[in-house]
């Protein structure tokens, strides 16, 4: 398993990111597409279930301006779902499994910094990723779910994110992988996340839930509060920095993520 090495490979500069992850997926026989829009590109790799509906899986391979390698943020997550697609190859699933590597999720941040006004949030979710991935999808009504992937780098417990701004994960989906997480003794969390590719798929009206690797420890006296940002995980404090680096990523995380995500998929007659 070259888990962690994807992450060193990706992740050693900031140009050619989108490249060395196309060329990961070419020296492994993955087949794979690329969809080009005008702030962006993303990337699929499809796979065909025995059901014709869709299971979605998003992770950003974008990285902030404040950070040299964004190994956490999120790296982590695209060597994850590699991982996944790889294993996806050798059997038919029961949906049908769309893995995004999406652009321009960073974007997402300034709306961090005034009011998410119809205008403003027009101009900046235009510029996503996976927004203008699911503008494209022609039948939205045969996704089931969007699983979204956001730093999976370093911890020892699946993170639940029930919010991710204002956005609500979907109950059925967040009750699902509560369920997953027990049935295979996962540690887990559940939380609250800033904005990510989550409001894309709220924006389209399209169930979804955040989800990650998190240090319990730090985790478990976080709660939504403002105030509360002292409490805050020390590896969210760490990213959109120089920190978010690859000497941080911990093996063990990463593989614990690739193996929950096969479990999910081993179990998705259960969603």
């Amino acid at each position: 398993m070259d888990i962690k090495k994807n992450v060193e490979i990706i992740a050693r500069k900031r140009d050619g990111r989108l490249e060395r992850i196309i060329d990961i997926l070419d020296k492994k026989g993955i087949n794979h597409s690329v969809f080009t829009y005008d702030r962006g590109k993303n990337i699929e790799i499809s796979f065909k279930g025995e059901i014709d509906k869709d299971i979605i899986f998003f992770a950003h391979h974008d990285i902030s301006s404040h950070t040299d390698e964004g190994a956490n943020d999120n790296t982590s997550s695209v060597a994850a779902l590699i991982e996944l697609a790889e294993s996806l190859a050798q059997r038919k699933p029961l949906y049908n499994i769309k893995i995004v590597f999406t652009d321009n999720e960073e974007a997402l941040g300034g709306l961090l910094n005034g009011s998410e006004n119809l205008d403003r949030l027009t101009k900046i979710i235009s510029a996503v990723g996976s927004f203008n991935y699911l503008k494209n999808v022609s039948d939205k009504s045969k996704i089931v779910t969007i699983f979204n992937l956001e730093l999976c780098g370093i911890g020892d417990s699946i993170m639940i994110a029930e919010y991710s701004g204002r956005v609500k994960s979907a109950d059925r989906s967040v009750i699902f992988i509560e369920n997953i997480a027990k049935l295979y003794n996962y540690k887990y969390i559940k939380t609250s996340v800033t904005n990510s590719d989550m409001l894309s798929a709220h924006v389209m009206g399209i169930p979804g839930i955040l989800i990650g690797i998190i240090p319990f420890s730090e985790a478990q006296y976080y709660n939504r509060s403002e105030e509360n940002i002292k409490d805050m995980p020390s590896v969210w404090k760490n990213i959109h920095s120089n920190r978010d680096n690859i000497t941080a990523i911990q093996e063990r995380s990463l593989v614990m993520m690739y193996k929950f995500l096969d479990r999910v998929v081993d179990n998705l007659d259960k969603l």
